[in-house]
């Protein structure tokens, strides 16, 4: 009898604590739906906050990624037969006008890494953004640069105007910039002079056979329409993208050569990254202007290795100073790009200068530039930082999204070790790490000296963090391209400088200059409007209190915090 009611009642408490459980569930299912819980995502658990700090990113080095392959073969064929070894079929399919934009549009990359897409995008038209891009791809060709029946073939457009009705005039005047595309043409190092540490390139360096109603002058100031040599050294069979970097020596300058490779991958069709991984990138200094210039022996830079991601993108990267002196070099496919550097300044936003017609405030979305965000998504799908479709599924997909971005559960935060310099005396920089601890301590904090990072670890560390703090310089420029962009706790730069040491700089500078013009430190603000990330400036005074600089230090940070969360992080690829 006593065991009958003890079932009866373990029965009933069972029950009641079911009913009980259901009840706590449906009520936080209806404050979450209401907005009064917020998602898992933004407050993640201690248990899961462990194990993400455990899961540091770790790109592979560069040697693992720089191809083994060098030079082709040196073979000696006859010009004759090398034009003879490709038909007009090929020379057609190079046109730039048949694109395709699978990989572009990055929805695959979007919907396996957990990013968050923009919506109600505002489209600007003196952005340099996708929209710009696609008109470019679709000017008119630059006609009768070949004879029909040519030899070689030669596919140019312009970039277009802002305005296509504005009036172009007077020393304001822009020249557009010209993408090409060449089938069996040259390269013809006899053309090449190096001296004084100088390197100068005459005309016929890049030369193609296009009959003699050709033009000569095509746009590009070291062509020639006519093949001097009849034989080919060397022979590429791959399309091969002709590169000339303006600094190697400069981070930001750098970045925006990236962003010049990515213009022409466009221009040129590629469209997966399988399609890239056929292609060879050719570096050749001082091609910029055409004329003597310094050069650098088209190495990379030691100490930072800007080239990484270049290994990590194409089939092999070449210098010219690899081939010999006196060698010619024949490519089925050459793409081309003249006057660079006019990029450079375009990036940020287009600036005709002379047009009165446009009438377009919008400078930049404050989502930043839909070029960015495409570039953004796709270097971190190549460098393996976001996942994809083709990678290999893990025990789960929380997993599988931890392990590729820990900032969409945790705010990370970067401070950048070189800070000690700028705040000045010993200490300093701690008493403003112990203060940012104290303000979030669910903030996951790393010391980093960016002042001697490769570019490897700047990818690594600027990659998972949510908000870096830096002193100002070409680092954090370069570094802050690879934050982890449309992720929940992204993106924000908090720059912190010192009347002391911006005089330091200006006087270095003017003693290389000889002027002040180019002694400012460059400011971070309008790259940060480009990517679309949040960014504040901190001057302080080494003389003051340490108190009053952790003070300021303090309510940047929370100015930069408040910006986060008040316009999260999104990406836009259309």
């Amino acid at each position: 009898m006593g065991s009958s009611r003890r079932k009866e009642s373990r029965k009933w408490m069972f029950l009641c604590i079911g009913a009980v459980g259901i009840g706590a569930w449906a009520m936080w299912i209806i404050r979450r739906h209401m907005g009064q819980i917020s998602s898992p995502v933004s407050t993640p658990s201690k248990l899961r906050t462990q194990q993400i700090k455990q899961l540091p990113l770790n790109l592979p080095s560069l040697e693992s990624i720089t191809s083994k392959e060098g030079l082709p073969d040196q073979i000696l064929q006859p010009w004759d037969d090398f034009v003879r070894g490709i038909g007009s079929k090929l020379r057609e399919n190079a046109k730039v006008t048949n694109i395709q934009e699978n990989i572009w549009n990055s929805g695959d990359a979007i919907t396996h890494a957990g990013l968050r897409k923009c919506s109600n995008v505002q489209r600007c038209r003196t952005t340099w953004g996708n929209l710009y891009l696609r008109r470019w791809k679709m000017s008119k060709e630059i006609p009768k640069l070949c004879e029909s029946n040519a030899a070689s073939g030669i596919h140019c457009h312009d970039s277009p105007l802002i305005d296509p009705t504005a009036r172009q005039g007077g020393a304001k005047k822009k020249r557009p910039t010209r993408f090409c595309e060449f089938t069996n043409v040259m390269l013809n190092f006899r053309k090449l002079r190096t001296y004084g540490g100088k390197r100068s390139f005459e005309r016929g360096f890049l030369a193609a056979s296009c009959g003699y109603t050709a033009p000569e002058n095509i746009g590009i100031n070291v062509y020639n329409p006519d093949v001097v040599s009849q034989s080919c050294d060397y022979v590429f069979n791959e399309t091969v993208v002709v590169m000339s970097h303006s600094n190697i020596k400069r981070s930001w300058t750098v970045l925006k050569d990236y962003f010049v490779m990515f213009t022409m991958l466009q221009l040129a069709g590629v469209t997966t990254a399988e399609d890239i991984k056929k292609v060879t990138l050719l570096n050749i200094d001082s091609l910029v202007r055409g004329h003597a210039s310094f050069f650098n022996n088209d190495l990379d830079d030691e100490s930072k290795a800007f080239f990484y991601p270049y290994h990590a993108l194409f089939r092999r990267v070449l210098r010219a100073s690899q081939f010999p002196p006196k060698s010619t070099v024949c490519f089925r496919r050459l793409v081309w790009l003249s006057r660079p550097t006019d990029l450079h300044r375009e990036f940020l936003s287009l600036n005709e200068g002379f047009s009165d017609n446009v009438n377009d405030e919008c400078v930049i979305p404050q989502e930043g530039s839909n070029f960015f965000h495409r570039w953004s998504i796709f270097m971190r799908t190549v460098l393996g930082i976001l996942p994809s479709s083709s990678h290999a599924a893990t025990t789960s997909t929380r997993t599988k999204k931890v392990v590729n971005y820990n900032t969409n559960y945790v705010f990370q935060v970067l401070f950048d070790a070189s800070l000690e310099a700028v705040v000045g005396g010993q200490g300093n920089s701690g008493e403003l790490i112990q203060a940012l601890r104290k303000h979030k301590p669910d903030w996951h904090v790393e010391v980093r000296d960016l002042s001697r990072a490769s570019t490897r670890e700047l990818i690594q560390w600027f990659s998972n963090s949510s908000l870096v703090m830096t002193a100002r310089g070409a680092e954090a420029l370069y570094g802050s391209a690879f934050m982890p962009l449309g992720t929940r706790n992204c993106c924000g730069v908090l720059e912190v400088g010192s009347e002391e040491t911006q005089t330091q700089a200006k006087t270095q500078q003017k003693q290389q200059h000889g002027d002040t013009d180019t002694a400012s430190m460059q400011s971070f603000a309008a790259h940060a409007k480009f990517m679309g990330h949040h960014h504040a400036e901190l001057s302080i005074h080494r003389e003051g209190r340490s108190s009053s600089v952790t003070a300021e230090f303090m309510d940047a940070v929370i100015k930069v915090e408040s910006a986060i969360n008040s316009r999260l992080s999104c990406v836009s690829t259309s």
